[in-house]
């Protein structure tokens, strides 16, 4: 059974990930405008609305959130199977994960 901690981990690990597939989706959505152009001057007010979209304004807060999101989840489950502290770093989460879990090969194809 889960813990209040570890369902709350996985309930904002849910919630990084879908930010990061709406961040993507509402820049292909709008079509992922990369330039603005105009034969009249452009306000800095103008260009940050009109570049709100942009891979250029959204991939980075998009991957933070992926980021965050899986980072989450790694350490949900491995909370599950081992008291042992650990930490934000991804590559040691996922050492542990795939250490605690190999039996599990369906779960361990996810990541």
């Amino acid at each position: 059974m889960l813990n209040s901690i570890e369902k709350r981990r996985f309930f904002v690990s849910e919630q990084y990930i879908q930010a990061s597939k709406n961040l993507i989706d509402g820049m292909l959505a709008n079509g992922n405008p990369l330039a603005i152009i105009s034969n009249d001057e452009i306000s800095s007010r103008e260009l940050v609305e009109g570049l709100k979209d942009s891979s250029q304004s959204i991939i980075l807060p998009a991957l933070f959130c992926l980021y965050q999101g899986v980072e989450l989840l790694l350490k949900g489950f491995v909370n599950i199977k081992s008291e042992k502290k650990n930490g934000h770093e991804a590559e040691k989460l996922l050492k542990q994960f795939l250490t605690l879990y190999e039996e599990e090969k369906e779960l361990v194809a996810l990541f």
